[in-house]
């Protein structure tokens, strides 16, 4: 029997008995025909010769929104990988996001005047929403402040001057006396927004630098590095925000960059942009990768030597054409296309294509082919392909390719999808996941295509 708990999602692997000599049960609710759902407690007995343990779980509530119930004979199976709550995923088209969003980056300030006045800039500028620099106020020292406290409230007001919405980084002082390395979202109304799933009020970085070396963690000792002293590692996960007039949006802080797993649930949770403070320099190289790998569009704020460091990225790894950097303030602005989505094209292989070229021909100029699929623009008129960017591939066969809204019809990309059958990467991978996912649980191997008729 082996067993791992991991920052609120519970993986169970179990057997009637072990090599080891232990045995153990786990009781799932309501799993009589179904993978566990959401905000079910799973209790494991582990029973050994010198006593018996019971273990309780409660899986976090932000998996909710998207969790499935998977059809499976579990009064037989022996295994059971909650993971694919952890990493499942709701339809691209259950999301509503701006169409073009201008973003920026401010530098760190300890002043509320000076944060007033460079949000006001950046407002002025067109940007929606503004990013702060990591652990904002203090610069890191000292125990924090309490969610409304005077610079929270200060940076509040400045956003409702100023109608821009703000991720303001800062260490959080709790009601308990623990400091936490947080970040809340105010809206452009000045309203501190709950996370979507959780009501949350806040984020807590979920992976803080512990310093080396780290064992025994208990005894201290780190000679060679600190860690971030005294803050708690995060505790409540990964959290999403439904930001008005912007879409869903997740926030990760730093060294989080080193721990794929809540990127890929950052993305799982339906954020398009994804937030990251950093102490860390940008431009970012794994920053840079995770937008490629998870067609994500990433906020970077890095560490501000001597000038702000932010980086915008879009679902491509590449910087937005119109990003600028104000000289004189070291405000960053670049605007990212919400309205776009990537398509597999053997995902499913007799509706990607056709439909496609159905797409085009119906909404002329509409639509852009931002990484070229399908034999591109010459095989799919109405659609026009977009200027290659430097380092990116000029093939019109990729398997894996980005349809973008060119901004002249009303139509979303989403929703021309929907009218031609076109199914977005995002669900055709997680309808394989899902479903190969069930199989597993069953043991049963993946069943014969039925022929249409």
């Amino acid at each position: 029997m082996s067993m791992w708990c991991h920052l609120g999602v519970l993986l169970v692997r179990w057997a009637a008995a072990g090599a080891d000599g232990l045995s153990s049960t786990c009781t799932f609710p309501g799993l009589a025909s179904t993978m566990p759902i959401l905000n079910d407690t799973i209790t494991c007995s582990v029973g050994s010769s010198s006593g018996g343990t019971t273990i309780r779980s409660t899986l976090s509530s932000e998996r909710v929104a998207s969790a499935a119930k998977f059809s499976a004979n579990t009064a037989s199976a022996l295994y059971t990988d909650v993971r694919s709550q952890v990493y499942d995923m709701s339809p691209e088209a259950s999301f509503t996001f701006g169409r073009s969003i201008m973003v920026s980056t401010v530098p760190r300030s300890t002043n509320p005047s000076t944060i007033a006045e460079q949000l006001s800039a950046a407002a002025s500028a067109g940007a929606k929403v503004a990013l702060m620099t990591e652990e904002d106020f203090a610069g890191g020292k000292g125990a924090g402040e309490k969610i409304n406290g005077a610079m929270v409230i200060a940076v509040a007001a400045a956003a409702k001057a100023s109608a821009i919405a703000v991720v303001c980084p800062f260490r959080l002082l709790a009601d308990d006396g623990r400091s936490f390395n947080a970040a809340v979202v105010i809206a452009a109304n000045g309203t501190l927004l709950k996370a979507t799933l959780t009501g949350a009020t806040h984020y807590e970085k979920v992976f803080p630098v512990l310093g080396w070396p780290v064992l025994p963690v208990d005894d201290g000792g780190f000679g060679v590095q600190a860690g971030e002293i005294p803050i708690v590692p995060g505790l409540g996960g990964v959290q999403v925000w439904d930001l008005p007039d912007v879409g869903r949006i997740a926030v990760l802080t730093c060294f989080d960059i080193n721990f794929a797993e809540v990127w890929h649930e950052a993305y799982a949770l339906g954020a398009r942009i994804v937030f990251w403070p950093s102490m860390m320099r940008t431009p970012d190289r794994d920053a840079i990768s995770y937008a490629r790998l998870l067609r994500v569009n990433i906020v970077a704020n890095g560490q501000p030597m001597g000038t702000n460091l932010g980086q915008v990225l879009d679902t491509t790894g590449h910087v937005p054409p119109d990003t600028h950097i104000d000289p004189s303030t070291g405000i960053v602005t670049a605007t990212l296309n919400l309205d776009e989505a990537w398509i597999h094209e053997n995902g499913p292989g007799a509706l990607i294509c056709p439909g496609l070229r159905k797409m085009c021909a119906a909404y002329p100029a509409a639509f852009e082919l931002a990484v070229s699929g399908c034999g591109g623009a010459a095989q799919n008129p109405g659609c026009t392909t977009a200027p290659v960017v430097p380092g990116e591939t000029t093939a019109d066969n990729n398997a894996v390719f980005l349809v973008r809204s060119t901004g002249k019809s009303n139509t979303t990309v989403v929703a021309a999808f929907a009218e031609f059958g076109v199914v977005s990467y995002r669900d055709y991978i997680m309808a394989n996941r899902r479903g190969l996912n069930s199989l597993r649980q069953r043991g049963t191997a993946i069943p014969a295509a039925k022929v249409q008729k």
